[in-house]
C-alpha cells in the first residue's frame, strides 16, 4: 500500500497508466527519465507509476498482465496498481495517460493529460516548480 500522506516533503509525480493504452508507453518512458533526472541531481522527488482502468478479469490477472508488460518496456520503477481505480476517481478522472504532480506538501500543482510533445523537459519543469518556495 501507497499512501500520499507518507510521502509529505517530497515532490509527487503520479503518472496514471493502462497496458492497453498505447500513449501511457510513451509517458512512463518520460517517468523512467524523470527518475533518473532527479535521483541524479538529489532532490526530494517520488515518481510513482500508477496502473488504473486496466481492463482484467480477476486482480491476480492484472497483476501478471501488469508485470508482463513492465518486463517488455524494461521499466525499472516501482509502479502501483489503483484498486477499483480510486485514485483516478479522486484525481477527477483525468484520462490517460495523466501525470499529476504534488508539491511536498501535497498540493497538486499540475496535471498534464496525454503525452505532450517534450514530455521529460515538461516534467522537469513541473518538479522544479513544485519544489520552489511559496
Amino acid at each position: 500500500p501507497v499512501s500520499l500522506v507518507d510521502l509529505r516533503g517530497r515532490v509527487v509525480v503520479l503518472d496514471l497508466w493502462a497496458t492497453w493504452c498505447v500513449s501511457c508507453w510513451k509517458t512512463l518512458q518520460a517517468a523512467e527519465a524523470l527518475h533518473a533526472w532527479a535521483r541524479a541531481e538529489g532532490l526530494p522527488v517520488t515518481v510513482l507509476p500508477v496502473n488504473t482502468l486496466e481492463q482484467a478479469g480477476t486482480e491476480p490477472e492484472r497483476v501478471a498482465r501488469v508485470v508482463a508488460f513492465w518486463r517488455s518496456q524494461g521499466l525499472t520503477l516501482e509502479t502501483a496498481l489503483d484498486e477499483g481505480d480510486a485514485a483516478f476517481r479522486a484525481l477527477g478522472s483525468p484520462g490517460l495517460p495523466s501525470v499529476v504532480v504534488l508539491d511536498p506538501a501535497g498540493t497538486v500543482t499540475a496535471v498534464h493529460a496525454g503525452v505532450l510533445p517534450d514530455q521529460e523537459r515538461t516534467l522537469r519543469e513541473a518538479v522544479r516548480r513544485a519544489l520552489a518556495p511559496p
